[in-house]
């Protein structure tokens, strides 16, 4: 019988509510690359809120006070905006398997 295996993310990017104001400006200047289509570099972009985390394929829209994003969800893919406010923390990783 073969050991599970534990995927590990290793972070890129780190950006939190402390020290961060998130906005669509923020956005477009430092994650615009998720914008419309996840990028080609195997990164993930990771938004977490007081209700969880969500691992997004790609943004689709910013707007002043939210943003829309695309995620993967058990019936594909969803959208849902998120309220600026409601950001706790923004990462860029990669999953590698260990």
């Amino acid at each position: 019988m073969e050991p599970e295996v534990e995927p590990s993310a290793q972070v890129h990017e780190c950006y939190r509510a402390s020290e961060t104001r998130f906005s669509g400006k923020f956005f477009a200047d430092y994650l615009a690359r998720f914008y419309k289509e996840p990028p080609e570099d195997g990164r993930a972009l990771v938004l977490t809120t007081e209700e969880g985390a969500y691992p997004v394929h790609h943004i689709s829209d910013l707007s002043p006070e939210s943003m829309t994003i695309v995620y993967p969800s058990q019936e594909g893919l969803a959208e849902a905006s998120i309220p600026y406010r409601h950001l706790q923390e923004v990462r860029v990783q990669t999953t590698q398997i260990l």
